[in-house]
């Protein structure tokens, strides 16, 4: 009883999507729901074969080998779903930071040696939000007819606050950062590179959730890009106790794309106009039946040095520095 329910409970959200055939490309909504069927199947024998006989009073689990959580093939699915509409209705938004990192090297999201960084970045230039806000406002009223359509439900956050950006750090200070390379951070160290983050960031933004009953959400990050003469730029953007001072050190460690801003300077990520706009679509690999255009900056290669330096295309994991990650072949999420 307990594999059915288990069984059932992997199906009913696949079903929910592909029963209506929601990004799918034509003609496989049928084969990919007779795919998962058959993947469910072969799953519950090898639950039976690698449990055995099942002790009185013990409940056994149910071991599905996925390459990636269940929950980020929900999320794929409706990550296609969004950008079909945001594609039907012509609003400018774009992969950014890890979702764009993962599009352009994975052609999913970021995959590391045992785990999977979901990122759910989303962009758009300033110049767009005249567009941008309002289509994120109507569809949380419900006014938007494709996520109607489809079962999809948006709703946007407040704007983003306390979010702060930081200088560049003294000479001094960035050789501690070489010298301590991929070392843990003391709380005195993450204290002074806290310290150079207490201006108020340029780049602003909210948050949006877009459902789907029985599936499950995502949380989307919006950010709004700020432009300085003819560049687009994004600073640090960050949380000053949380993520600003693991930032502040990647800069200069890892991804070494400011090294001429001098102490006490904004630290800017400067981009050209031109690696944006026309957008265009890349592809994006949910499962073996089943990928999605997700819209890109016109040059995602140089948006992604200019981000996190000439080292883009090799995998790496900030939250586990001394992982050595190997980019392996097309990983599938379901």
């Amino acid at each position: 009883a307990s594999l059915a329910q288990a069984t059932m409970a992997q199906a009913s959200w696949a079903q929910a999507l592909i029963g209506k055939g929601v990004g799918l490309r034509s003609g496989c909504a049928h084969g990919c729901w007779v795919c998962v069927l058959v993947w469910l199947s072969f799953q519950s024998m090898k639950f039976r074969s690698t449990t055995g006989s099942v002790q009185r009073g013990r409940v056994p689990q149910l071991r599905i080998h996925l390459p990636a959580p269940a929950a980020a093939c929900r999320q794929g699915h409706l990550l296609g779903a969004f950008f079909k509409c945001v594609a039907a209705d012509g609003v400018p938004l774009f992969a950014r930071h890890g979702l764009l990192l993962g599009a352009i090297r994975e052609k999913s999201f970021i995959h590391f040696n045992k785990s999977m960084d979901v990122d759910l970045d989303v962009g758009f230039l300033y110049e767009d939000d005249s567009v941008v806000t309002p289509w994120f406002v109507n569809a949380s009223r419900g006014l938007n007819i494709c996520l109607k359509k489809i079962g999809l439900t948006l709703r946007k956050s407040k704007e983003h606050r306390r979010i702060k950006t930081c200088v560049a750090p003294s000479h001094a200070l960035r050789q501690q950062i070489m010298e301590l390379r991929d070392g843990k951070l003391n709380n005195t160290f993450k204290n002074q590179l806290a310290g150079l983050c207490t201006n108020v960031s340029d780049v602003g933004g909210f948050g949006a959730t877009v459902a789907k009953k029985g599936v499950g959400n995502l949380k989307l990050s919006i950010s709004r890009w700020p432009k300085h003469g003819d560049e687009y730029f994004y600073d640090m953007c960050c949380n000053r106790f949380d993520n600003c001072p693991m930032e502040v050190r990647m800069v200069y460690w890892r991804y070494k794309t400011l090294p001429h801003i001098e102490p006490g300077e904004l630290l800017r990520k400067m981009m050209p106009a031109s690696a944006f706009k026309p957008f265009k679509l890349q592809e994006f690999v949910v499962s073996r039946n089943y990928s999605f255009g997700i819209v890109v900056p016109n040059k995602p290669e140089l948006v992604l040095t200019r981000l996190y330096g000439i080292g883009w295309s090799t995998p790496f994991n900030k939250n586990g520095l001394t992982e050595k990650v190997a980019l392996k072949p097309q990983a599938y999420l379901c």
